[in-house]
């Protein structure tokens, strides 16, 4: 691991630990439109979502934090390889993994010393979290639906978002429609419901896919050739 996928890590850990932040800032002031909704019982999956992510964060916090349960973990996957590899080849791989451990635990030790860094990327991740809340209210007034609360719909799409994200599928196909239907559908009729859902899944999921795959597909043009 070098000192880029160290940052990408970092980053994702800082990502990971504001998902959890902000939301439960939605549960403290909109968790009361679960209870008095027509739908008590999707705040299971909600609180499912919740602490799958909680979770989530504790143990990148651990990895990020202790250098020792880092090795440990890694060297406890790399076990069962022992059944079907020479043992040369994994003491190789273990070498090999410690060393990028070590480069890890160095680079986030340097940028764990930056506060200001930390608190930037903490306070931009939130903004970025808030935004991506509020893209189903916009596609709302889009289609002339102006009689919703804003907080609700920032509410209802961060509970979609906490339970769709733990769905063990690619986007949390499945889980996402779901959640979506079962909260916007008693607000809405049928035919806008769809017509909304579409534009929401296009712009919160396929549309990643698409600029993605245009990104990587253009040259980098800074690239170092080997000699």
């Amino acid at each position: 691991m070098g000192v880029g996928s160290s940052l990408l890590l970092f980053k994702f850990i800082i990502y990971q630990a504001m998902i959890v932040f902000n939301f439960i800032i939605v549960l403290i002031f909109g968790f009361h439109y679960l209870l008095n909704g027509s739908l008590p019982q999707v705040k299971y999956l909600v609180l499912i979502g919740f602490t799958v992510h909680l979770a989530v964060v504790i143990g990148l916090i651990l990895v990020g934090k202790s250098r020792r349960f880092t090795t440990k973990l890694v060297h406890l996957i790399l076990k069962p390889f022992n059944w079907f590899m020479k043992k040369e080849r994994i003491q190789k791989i273990q070498a090999t993994v410690d060393g990028k451990i070590a480069t890890f635990h160095e680079e986030s030790g340097r940028i764990s010393r930056d506060k200001k860094l930390i608190w930037s990327a903490c306070i931009y991740t939130s903004l970025q979290l808030w935004a991506y809340f509020a893209i189903p209210y916009f596609i709302f007034l889009g289609m002339g639906i102006s009689n919703l609360d804003v907080f609700m719909v920032i509410t209802f799409h961060a509970f979609i978002m906490m339970f769709a994200t733990v769905v063990p599928t690619p986007g949390g196909t499945g889980g996402a429609e779901y959640t979506f239907t079962l909260l916007f559908g008693p607000l809405l009729v049928s035919a806008k419901l769809l017509t909304a859902l579409l534009i929401w899944r296009v712009i919160t999921y396929y549309s990643c896919i698409i600029f993605g795959g245009v990104a990587m597909a253009i040259p980098d043009k800074n690239k170092v050739k080997p000699d």
